[in-house]
């Protein structure tokens, strides 16, 4: 969301800010990555999705020097969504050295994807200890 020269209040769209992850870019631009990786998996259809992504991309400058974001359509592409076994939407995956550490799945708001990205740069200093660590949303 930014502000014009008129004073209006102008929305962009997830994709303006959160480069576009496809079954052909996937791996260079978030296996191969040096930055944990925020890949919004989304629909054009997904009523959620829309303000998941939205409230992501505010998150973008905060953590531009730390964490790459990226938006994956589903329907354009199916490999990735078969892979990483994407069935309900929205799902946001984090990456970090070519592998899957953290999930949420559905509607998040702001603080719920604040902490998740927190956890993971805090994770980055800290030695692995390997496997999928789920989040659910808390109420």
């Amino acid at each position: 969301m930014f502000t014009t020269n008129r004073g209006w209040v102008k929305i962009s769209k997830a994709g303006d800010v959160m480069k576009e992850a496809t079954d052909k870019n996937f791996e260079s631009e978030v296996l191969k990555c040096k930055y944990p990786v925020f890949a919004c998996f989304t629909a054009d259809w997904c009523r959620p999705c829309y303000p998941t992504c939205l409230l992501a991309t505010e998150l973008v400058e905060k953590y531009r020097d730390k964490v790459k974001f990226v938006k994956v359509n589903i329907d354009k592409n199916p490999e990735l969504s078969t892979r990483y076994h994407i069935i309900p939407l929205p799902t946001i995956l984090i990456f970090r050295d070519s592998q899957t550490v953290k999930k949420l799945v559905g509607f998040q708001n702001k603080k719920s994807l604040k902490r998740l990205i927190d956890s993971v740069i805090v994770e980055k200093e800290l030695p692995k200890t390997g496997g999928l660590s789920q989040v659910w949303p808390v109420s």
